[in-house]
């Protein structure tokens, strides 16, 4: 049985002097050599027998790359894009916010507190709009930001006031390292210090007497000194969520207190000293100069 096949094959098979007296009886095209039509017959049969063989462990591992890149990207837009927490204080309210690392933050009211609870133990890095005191649970740098200043330290307690382009940073226990964002002009406070920036450029630096009393407002008690009435204004507003407008002069300066725990005694004690009248309607006060 055996040869029998093979003389099959052997019948089937043509030998070289065979091919080569078949292949002369073909007609060459114009212009091409007997070598050259050789050349193309067996690069036809060559190109015809190749087959790409893919391993089938490579396979396994492009996939393999291909799911971890998927699972890189995705983690980093769950880091970066993901995990944003914003904490709004409107007027008339104050509250207490616990960061990720239990770092206690007083936010005052009609402010605005932001961070990302995702990235927090690679940035320790807030943003803030308005007032707020921080108590910092040691550990990396921590950082707060607001538009015309950054303040970094490492743990501590501080006060950050910023509003209309104006921040001012009071140092209550620690150090605090305060970078103005346009000058780029840099100072350390140690307890007591105060320094202001306005506009990205420092303004001033100061020690104050009493630093405590700087961050009085978390238990709702307001000190001013030498303070312009409408920033005192401003203050009545937000603590008491009422709107108040002056018919008089407002170039003048108030040194003082009052407490948010009563409308009428506070601005008993913002009034009085600076001769003026006030009428009250639901939410709207009006204050005139008594003649």
């Amino acid at each position: 049985m055996r040869r029998e096949n093979k003389n099959i094959d052997n019948r089937n098979r043509l030998t070289p002097e065979a091919f080569e007296q078949e292949f002369g009886k073909l007609k060459i095209p114009a212009g091409k050599s007997k070598e050259q039509i050789w050349q193309a017959v067996f690069e036809k049969i060559n190109s015809e027998k190749q087959v790409q063989i893919i391993p089938l462990a490579s396979t396994f591992l492009r996939i393999a790359a291909s799911i971890l890149l998927v699972l890189g990207i995705s983690s980093l837009v769950f880091l970066f894009a993901m995990g944003n927490v914003t904490v709004i204080v409107p007027r008339g309210n104050q509250v207490v916010h616990f960061l990720p690392d239990n770092s206690e933050v007083i936010i005052n009211a009609e402010s605005e507190l932001s961070y990302n609870k995702n990235r927090w133990f690679l940035n320790r890095n807030v943003k803030l709009n308005g007032e707020a005191m921080f108590r910092v649970v040691k550990g990396s740098r921590f950082q707060v930001e607001t538009s015309s200043a950054k303040t970094s330290v490492l743990g501590t307690i501080f006060n950050v006031y910023s509003r209309k382009g104006i921040t001012t940073v009071s140092c209550i226990e620690g150090r605090v390292r305060v970078v103005a964002t346009k000058s780029k002009q840099e100072v350390i406070l140690t307890m007591g210090d105060e320094t202001k920036t306005r506009g990205g450029e420092m303004e001033r630096s100061i020690k104050v007497n009493n630093s405590n009393q700087r961050v009085t407002w978390t238990q709702g008690d307001f000190y001013f000194s030498n303070t312009p009435i409408n920033n005192v204004i401003e203050e009545l507003e937000r603590q008491f969520d009422v709107d108040i407008f002056i018919d008089g002069d407002t170039n003048r300066f108030y040194t003082g207190y009052f407490s948010n725990k009563n409308l009428n005694n506070a601005l008993e004690l913002v009034c009085l000293p600076m001769n003026l009248n006030w009428q009250v309607n639901e939410n709207m006060i009006i204050l005139k100069e008594n003649k």
